[in-house]
């Protein structure tokens, strides 16, 4: 994975970024350490993790329809959630900066949401033959989670304002 670690874009103080990192950041820790505290009744990370995540078949029954916002703040693990906000973190504060603080948390939240949509519809179009195989899982009920698909809305408008910046990257070994 290449890891960002300079940009030539600009940004002023980046204070909707700075408060999703912090939430995703927040969220993770006490998900490990008290799961009952952000899941009521919760046993565990895995059962908390369960219960805030997407699953689509859920979502296309019309159940269940907050993990469509919750999900998006809940990560697998540390490494996830260390990858995710660091791309945030480099790439956030410039677009935030170009949107504006209202615009940018709505734009973030609707990219998270089509990521949902996009994945819902893709497993919906590929032919069953290669959605149940003993290689995969059966994905209208594997559980999505993650910042990814609001992180990569925030990379693709990242590219689209400044697509001469100059991004320093180390691919680390």
């Amino acid at each position: 994975m290449f890891l960002p670690i300079r940009i030539s874009a600009p940004h002023r103080t980046p204070y909707v970024t700075f408060t999703l990192i912090a939430i995703n950041v927040i969220v993770f820790a006490l998900i490990m350490t008290n799961p009952s505290s952000i899941v009521p009744g919760a046993i565990d990370y895995y059962d908390a993790q369960r219960r805030l995540a997407i699953v689509p078949a859920s979502i296309v029954r019309g159940e269940n329809l907050w993990t469509l916002i919750t999900a998006m703040f809940v990560h697998a693990d540390i490494f996830h959630l260390i990858g995710n906000m660091l791309f945030l973190f480099f790439f956030g504060g410039s677009v935030e900066s170009a949107m504006g603080y209202r615009n940018y948390l709505v734009f973030y939240i609707l990219c998270g949401l089509s990521a949902t949509l996009f994945h819902i519809l893709s497993i919906t179009f590929v032919p069953t033959e290669y959605l149940f195989t003993t290689y995969t899982l059966n994905p209208w009920v594997t559980p999505v989670l993650g910042a990814s698909g609001a992180i990569s809305g925030v990379l693709g408008a990242y590219l689209i304002y400044y697509p001469r910046s100059r991004i320093t990257f180390v691919y680390p070994v």
